[in-house]
């Protein structure tokens, strides 16, 4: 389980999940959240000691994206976009927030990544490169496979001179609004059917999804 969960009071997670059936409404929950922590309230556990509260606020909407878009998104639909078995990673953090496999069998990586201003877009200087190398120099990723490196994201988009230039195509992405490179390995996706997947196509108005959320806070200590 994603530290998120036992870091942050059981009233907060239940303040951000209740009556929740639209990605938006969430997103805008956890960054009110991130600013009252970067004010100064104490609701976070952090776990890397002694910061500051920007530095604070800002890791705690992190974990919180990985918990939820990480961890129990991907534990839900993970198969759907070509992830099997996913496991959380969380010593030495670099790049690499979680990994599994894909859907050829070998492994296949993930990165969440959250974005206070979500219309911005993310590149590599968001710490992307960070990803890619870590992907292929630890965990064993060919610099040459399609598909085996995902990374979820609130942003809007990932700029795509970096998808398709800086990174030659290899790393597939999934937005609120769109995704890309999800299905490399499967011969017969249209370009249509690929872009039009986004997480808000998987999670607004779904009542399963959110109510398994509320249900994995109701059972928090």
């Amino acid at each position: 389980m994603h530290p998120a969960w036992r870091h942050i009071p059981k009233s907060i997670w239940e303040r951000l999940v209740a009556d929740v059936c639209f990605f938006n409404t969430f997103n805008s929950r956890v960054v009110k959240l991130g600013e009252r922590i970067r004010d100064g309230e104490q609701i976070y556990i952090s776990r890397k000691g002694n910061a500051n509260n920007v530095d604070v606020g800002n890791e705690a909407i992190g974990d919180i994206f990985e918990a939820v878009f990480g961890e129990h998104f991907i534990h839900q639909f993970g198969p759907t976009i070509g992830l099997w078995n996913y496991e959380i990673v969380t010593e030495n953090e670099w790049g690499v927030d979680g990994k599994g496999v894909g859907n050829d069998g070998k492994p296949k990586t993930a990165q969440l990544k959250f974005r206070s201003e979500a219309f911005k877009i993310l590149t590599h200087r968001d710490g992307l490169d960070n990803f890619v190398e870590e992907s292929i120099y630890k965990y064993g990723i060919s610099p040459s496979a399609k598909n085996a490196m995902l990374i979820i994201t609130n942003a809007n988009k990932i700029l795509w001179k970096d998808v398709g230039i800086r990174w030659n195509g290899l790393v597939s992405y999934i937005t609120p609004n769109e995704s890309w490179g999800l299905f490399h390995d499967k011969k017969y996706s249209s370009v249509e059917a690929i872009r039009s997947l986004s997480i808000r196509q998987f999670v607004d108005s779904s009542l399963p999804y959110w109510n398994s959320l509320r249900t994995i806070v109701s059972s928090l200590p």
